[in-house]
């Protein structure tokens, strides 16, 4: 019983002590990155804005939203790891107790772990809709181009045709001013 009380004090300290730690520290870089990815959401809000992409960015739950709900997922844990621990102070004639709160335990992990088998759905989605943009960028980017070519080639052939009117009227207005009309000669004689 001493060496169960002694590893059960041993869990307990890793459970209230080190978990907390380290929950503490992902909470933290949940935090950043909420914030990154709400620069992400903004930005595919803003090239999606773009009248030429065609497909607006609007998704159920964002990329920010998702990762805070993840966090806010991990608010109980610390004091239930807590509460473990205390338990497992108490846990030479409380034993079953202890199982119960290894159950709760076991629950939120496994929440969690659904969390972020969801945040890998969605992030799998933004890198798709990422791509998909690209592609529609690069399509308007050679379409522009093509546009582009031929009305300069259309507005070339426009000047072209019009110095070749203007010098035919040219040619006609000299050859009208050298020409001698029958009223000129007869005048003269």
């Amino acid at each position: 019983m001493d060496a169960t009380s002694g590893i059960t004090e041993t869990i307990g300290v890793m459970m209230g002590e080190e978990f907390v730690t380290i929950l503490g520290d992902a909470r933290t870089a949940l935090a950043s990155m909420q914030t990154s990815s709400r620069l992400i959401d903004d930005t595919l809000k803003v090239i999606s804005s773009i009248p030429i992409i065609g497909k607006r960015y609007q998704p159920e739950v964002t990329l920010h939203e998702s990762i805070g709900d993840l966090s806010e997922s991990l608010d109980p844990i610390p004091l239930s790891l807590i509460e473990i621990q205390t338990e497992m102070e108490k846990a030479s004639s409380n034993l079953d107790q202890m199982q119960t709160n290894l159950d709760e335990l076991a629950d939120s992990l496994s929440g969690i772990e659904s969390d972020l088998a969801d945040a890998s759905a969605i992030v799998i989605e933004y890198q798709d809709i990422l791509a998909d943009i690209g592609d529609r960028i690069d399509g308007a980017a050679s379409s522009v181009s093509v546009v582009v070519n031929g009305i300069a080639v259309l507005l070339s052939l426009i000047f072209i045709w019009m110095l070749l009117i203007q010098g035919s009227i040219y040619i006609q207005a000299r050859q009208l001013a050298t020409m001698e009309t029958p009223e000129t000669t007869k005048g003269e004689q």
